[in-house]
């Protein structure tokens, strides 16, 4: 059975009783009663599990689509800059191209 004590956070509780069928107690974990590990792990549990309400899962669900949407426009920003590039390269004359137009209107001449 399970149980839910007033630190706790989640909706049904950390804390378990079991019974036998002749409704004797045979255990009981007790997270305030273990540990500061174990408390701690209950305590913290709703919170990695996304079981905290609604207004957890819509923060979760926005920092989320944040991710993505900074992933995108890094790679808009990564690709629009690379095309920008490749178009200026193309009117623009390298060194090396320059010397050999040079050295042939030199040598015409």
């Amino acid at each position: 059975m399970r149980l839910r004590q007033p630190f706790e956070w989640a909706v049904d509780g950390r804390t378990a009783a079991w019974f036998d069928g002749s409704g004797k107690l045979l255990r009981v974990d007790d997270p305030a009663a273990g540990s500061r590990a174990t408390a701690m792990f209950a305590t913290l549990l709703p919170l990695h599990s996304g079981k905290l309400g609604l207004i957890h899962k819509l923060l979760m669900t926005a920092s989320g689509l944040a991710l993505v949407l900074l992933g995108s426009l890094a790679m808009w920003s990564f690709w629009w800059r690379r095309l920008l590039h490749r178009q200026s390269a193309r009117g623009r004359k390298y060194p090396a191209a320059m010397a050999a137009s040079e050295r042939s209107s030199e040598a015409a001449t």
